[in-house]
């Protein structure tokens, strides 16, 4: 049974033996893998490896060649490991051989059941990408290669391991397993895409703030929005403003360190302790827009802003009240208490 990998560098391989593949190879090859084991057309061959301008005879030269690699990682007298059909080829592959099939198949598993029961399973998919994967986005799948169709399965696959990883740490969160949810995202902020990602940046700060560590919180704040700046030349969503201002704060609606029964349920007896962290009280500043009020608009845009961490897929989106000034409405301004 000959294994296939496309979730990093795209290889076949059998008993230890790798086949030598080029990149145009390569491309083909992984074109066939993804369609675990249905037919591919000539047509979307030709468009996956050349964007639709194939070079004359270049296909039935590529899978002759393609073929021909994997036919030396077969013993003798194998079935051809790359059979043509009516209109194209077809590359006989299931999940058992190929790291993407089962990435996708667990994935699918996962959508069937509870919450619970779906991150285990997405722990057990995110495996697939083995020692190359890297970041919340998992690195590069299909390496090397260019094409629109490798562009875009890249994307999509990176996009999938950036779901199932932040599916993952929400749970982190919702088990108050805070001080390890501050250290895997300092781990998975590996590259641009995770430092402009607002809902990871979100679930990150409010981790890092609740396992003790202010500073850390807004250090990460201003980390994430000056890359945005200086990288995007946009800034990053104002709902990320307003939880650095509470964070600077210590409001006590956000559940932090001294007080984790706001809000929320108290965190049980097994979660970190806050105790191994140091809290100065120096704290650098780092925004320039004055506090929300502790108002009725203020009060339910905070608690829709943590409540979102703990379960939706985006975190941090402001209700549509949260258009609303920041200042205490006139009815409510003589007990407006800035925090």
């Amino acid at each position: 049974m000959i294994n296939f990998e496309i979730l990093g560098r795209v290889t076949a391989w059998r008993n230890g033996q790798a086949a030598e593949l080029q990149p145009v190879q390569q491309l083909l090859l992984a074109r066939l893998v993804a369609a675990g084991g249905e037919q591919v057309s000539r047509a979307e061959l030709a468009a996956a490896v050349w964007d639709g301008e194939e070079p004359k005879s270049s296909l039935k030269r590529v899978v002759s060649e393609v073929r021909g690699q994997l036919r030396a990682l077969l013993p003798e007298g194998a079935p051809d490991p790359l059979p043509a059909s009516v209109d194209g080829y077809v590359l006989p592959v299931d999940e058992r051989q190929a790291d993407v099939l089962r990435f996708e198949a667990r994935l699918r598993e996962a959508l069937q059941v509870d919450d619970r029961e779906a991150v285990p399973l997405m722990r057990v998919a995110l495996e697939e990408w083995g020692a190359s994967a890297k970041g919340l986005y998992g690195g590069q799948p299909l390496a090397g290669l260019s094409s629109g169709w490798a562009e875009q399965t890249r994307s999509d696959l990176r996009a999938a391991h950036r779901d199932a990883r932040f599916r993952c740490l929400q749970q982190e969160m919702f088990d108050h397993r805070y001080e390890q949810l501050a250290w895997e995202c300092d781990q998975l902020a590996t590259d641009l895409d995770a430092l402009h990602d607002e809902s990871f940046i979100e679930l990150w700060m409010l981790a890092a703030y609740r396992a003790g560590l202010r500073t850390r919180a807004l250090e990460i704040y201003v980390r994430s929005t000056e890359s945005a700046a200086a990288q995007l030349r946009m800034p990053l969503r104002r709902s990320l403003h307003h939880l650095a201002e509470l964070i600077r704060d210590e409001d006590p609606r956000l559940g932090g360190p001294a007080d984790l029964s706001v809000l929320l349920a108290p965190a049980d007896s097994d979660s970190p302790s806050a105790a191994a962290f140091s809290h100065p009280s120096n704290v650098r500043k780092t925004m320039t827009d004055s506090p929300i009020n502790m108002t009725a608009t203020g009060n339910a845009r905070v608690g829709a802003q943590v409540a979102h961490i703990h379960g939706d897929a985006r975190i941090g989106t402001e209700p549509e009240s949260a258009a609303a000034s920041d200042m205490p409405e006139a009815s409510e301004a003589s007990e407006g208490q800035d925090i």
